[in-house]
């Protein structure tokens, strides 16, 4: 081990930890905002906007932003600067260089973010196989030879690691989790055949290979077709968040308008996106040649279907896949709806937390770690995000409530982790949350379940705080009664705050009055 008790580097140029597209469009949409940035500017710019981090002007860790920042760095999308402004070349020597650490969005960069987010996938994927193939991800590199030489890369991180370790090709466990469940499975380059392996989708990163060019990554692919001709409108641009289940359905349809005084035929092909392409299916009410009479309109029913093994929850928003449409001497491509999946507990959570939007409520996602609640509910009247949601969390003033939930039955065990139980040093969740890390302050927390267990109907210990409880289905009666009421605000917080079982006998007794 090195002076200092410092780790020994598991690569010559070390993978980071931090996981999710779409923290790291974000990452890079913050540095494109502030022109040119280091770490501690974009944790507070980010906190202001995510609250995902303690606040790093008071020594909060920041390695998992360094981490979204140089994985950018490594796949282009930003540059690193020298003390005159100039960007730092990319490579073995410059990966681990200490020293004042300033960076930009770069030219790749700007381009990628002048597209639609839906596309952010494809090209994080493009990166990629960019950096492997200049020799800055060696530890992807490796995972694409141990896939050369065992048809499969195990899905479980120790199996991976002794795999590696047998042909002398180590990726290091928390690197090669970063790799597979943060980049290669959100972006398609590589998808679970099994619920034991990931395949390499071939047919995704070799057309991605011969595209030499970032700008020429679905440079042909439109929203729709508008002409004197046809007109060809989805009517539907986004399927929403879903777990994508095995079995799971979706459903959508494109609008075909013939513009002329004739019959035209029109040839249609549906082809799945690179998350899709090994795990789903799609149907088509029709296929081939279709005839659309003069001045007539036609819907194109399509279904996908999910038959995955599973995912991480590092997913972004992505379109779902192409519509071929040709007609006369033209072929056009077209997205499918986008959507975005996550694992189920983060569906949930998200779910929830519209159903108190619909309360005419603010609702704030987190990240449902350990040391921060799932989401924060506003009882104080916000009718528009803060412009800083990490001093909004620390407010005082501001009225709020921390959601806890689970997926399924909730347990009394469950509910003793979330309200009374303590941890070594003594300390509740609720302290954790108020004091610790994020620091929000709150007046207490609401329980949500889809179903509360038998048992949870337990004996309370003295709490200074509320602790109310509420099931998704009563939850959906006191959305009915808010709208019911004329949207009374008041009543809605009142019953969130009776520091009791939520039942609808006592929303009904609380609307009365």
């Amino acid at each position: 081990m090195p002076k200092g008790g410092a780790r020994v580097a598991s690569s010559e140029m070390p993978v980071g930890k931090g996981m999710g597209l779409s923290q790291h469009y974000e990452t890079l949409c913050r540095i494109n905002e502030l022109g040119t940035t280091d770490i501690t500017e974009l944790m507070v710019a980010l906190n202001k906007k995510f609250a995902w981090w303690d606040d790093p002007e008071n020594d909060a860790p920041k390695e998992t932003c360094r981490s979204y920042i140089k994985e950018l760095w490594r796949l282009g999308l930003v540059d690193r600067l020298d003390r005159d402004g100039h960007a730092i070349i990319l490579g073995q020597n410059t990966w681990r260089r200490g020293g004042r650490k300033r960076f930009c969005v770069s030219e790749r960069g700007r381009f990628v973010l002048g597209q639609k987010k839906k596309q952010f996938p494809y090209f994080i994927a493009w990166c990629i196989l960019r950096a492997v193939y200049d020799g800055n991800y060696p530890q992807c590199l490796n995972l694409f030879k141990l896939y050369d030489r065992d048809g499969s890369i195990p899905i479980n991180d120790d199996q991976t690691v002794l795999k590696t370790l047998q042909y002398g090709i180590y990726v290091e466990k928390h690197a090669g989790k970063a790799i597979k469940f943060g980049w290669l499975e959100p972006c398609g380059l590589i998808y679970r055949s099994s619920d034991r392996h990931f395949r390499i989708n071939k047919r995704f990163k070799e057309s991605l290979k011969n595209t030499e060019n970032i700008n020429d990554v679905l440079a042909d692919v439109e929203d729709q077709i508008t002409g004197d001709i046809l007109d060809v409108v989805p009517q539907k641009a986004f399927l929403g968040s879903s777990d994508f289940n095995r079995g799971r359905e979706y459903h959508f349809s494109f609008e075909f308008t013939n513009k002329t005084g004739q019959d035209l035929s029109v040839s249609i092909r549906g082809e799945l996106s690179s998350v899709f392409e090994h795990t789903a299916t799609i149907g088509m009410d029709q296929d081939g040649p279709v005839v659309i009479g003069p001045c007539q309109k036609k819907q194109l029913h399509i279904t996908l279907m999910s038959k995955s093994h599973g995912k991480s929850d590092s997913f972004s928003t992505i379109f779902c896949g192409f519509l071929e449409v040709s007609f006369g001497d033209r072929r056009q491509q077209l997205f499918f709806p986008s959507i975005d999946i996550g694992k189920d507990d983060r569906i949930w959570e998200l779910n929830l937390c519209k159903k108190f939007e619909e309360l005419g409520l603010m609702a704030f996602h987190l990240s449902g770690k350990s040391d921060r609640p799932d989401a924060v509910i506003d009882l104080s009247g916000l009718n528009s995000p803060p412009d800083d949601l990490l001093s909004y969390l620390r407010d005082a003033d501001k009225e709020k409530l921390l959601m806890e939930t689970t997926l399924g039955t909730y347990s009394g065990q469950k509910r003793m982790d979330d309200t009374q139980a303590r941890d070594s040093d003594g300390t509740t969740k609720f302290y954790r949350h108020t004091n610790r890390v994020l620091q929000i302050k709150a007046i207490g927390q609401i329980i949500v379940a889809d179903r509360f267990g038998n048992d949870i109907n337990i004996r309370e210990d003295s709490r200074d705080h509320i602790i109310s409880l509420i099931d998704s289905d009563t939850l959906d009666f006191l959305i009915e009664k808010y709208q019911e009421s004329g949207r009374r605000h008041d009543m809605v917080k009142a019953v969130l705050k009776s520091n009791e079982n939520i039942t609808k006998v006592k929303i009904n007794s609380a609307f009365a009055g």
